[in-house]
């Protein structure tokens, strides 16, 4: 009888986890989607190129991220953060669920400070350019100022749903 209730015990915990993997990914595949479909609409029919992507902006959000976690001594606990948003919570000491929750948080918080500084900067090289006494080109030039900004927006959405799970768990059962 004994053996029953931990097998069954068993097959619902697998089916948890396999559950909150899913909702994960999935999750995380439509927020995706609805992103690129949202870059897709706002292009419009008359632009052939699609999306326009700075490999410069995006290396440079993400390396700054990774600088300041490891810096801050979160870089470990940033990884593990998506395996415990998806574990059961009383498999895990609470403060780390916590660090791991700090450090999502502050990567959030870089990738949009990184995308203001490298607007600021795009806006001084633009400032000091011979370019500025060019009215066609500035169009462009505001564009490309403002993807830096657009990058760390879309950091902060993927990263909103591992924060909540989080957050979740931290607060669940009164810890």
């Amino acid at each position: 009888m004994k053996a029953s209730v931990t097998e069954n015990r068993k097959v619902t915990f697998m089916s948890s986890k396999i559950r909150k993997v899913f909702l994960l990914v999935a999750g995380e595949t439509a927020i995706v989607i609805m992103i690129g479909a949202i870059f897709r609409l706002m292009m419009g029919p008359d632009i052939i190129a699609g999306i326009y992507i700075d490999g410069w902006s995006g290396l440079s959000i993400i390396g700054m991220t990774f600088a300041v976690l490891a810096v801050a001594g979160l870089l470990r606990d940033f990884g593990r953060a998506f395996g415990y948003c998806v574990a059961d919570a009383s498999d895990i000491a609470h403060m780390q669920v916590k660090k791991a929750a700090d450090a999502v948080k502050l990567s959030m918080v870089t990738a949009v400070l990184t995308g203001v500084l490298i607007a600021i900067y795009r806006v001084i090289g633009l400032l000091y350019s011979p370019v500025v006494a060019e009215p066609e080109f500035m169009p462009l030039f505001l564009a490309d100022m403002m993807i830096g900004i657009l990058y760390g927006i879309v950091v902060v959405i993927l990263l909103l749903p591992i924060y909540g799970r989080l957050k979740k768990q931290i607060n669940r059962d009164g810890r």
